[in-house]
């Protein structure tokens, strides 16, 4: 795992693992450090955070990017403090 950061926006998560869209390519087998933004369905200002290692399992070629899947590894929730401790860290 290097320390380059990218960002990509969800589109399925699962107990097991997730689907992502990156704008910039990663390679079956690349281990990743992801922090997953997660909103509740029914509950839009209810906002939770995990901090996962994952693997990339997949990586699809879309006309705008790449699908990723990836296997979670584990993950940890990160609480709301720490959330907002990492956010001024990173604004």
């Amino acid at each position: 795992m290097d320390n380059h950061c990218l960002e990509a926006t969800t589109a399925n998560i699962g107990s097991g693992g997730f689907y992502c869209i990156s704008d910039e390519p990663v390679h079956p087998g690349d281990e990743l450090r992801c922090i997953l933004d997660l909103t509740h369905a029914h509950r839009p200002t209810h906002k939770t955070s995990l901090s996962c290692q994952a693997v990339v399992l997949r990586v699809e070629h879309l006309p705008q990017g790449y699908g990723v899947a990836c296997s979670i590894r584990n993950y940890a929730m990160i609480q709301p403090r720490t959330q907002q401790r990492l956010r001024t860290y990173v604004q």
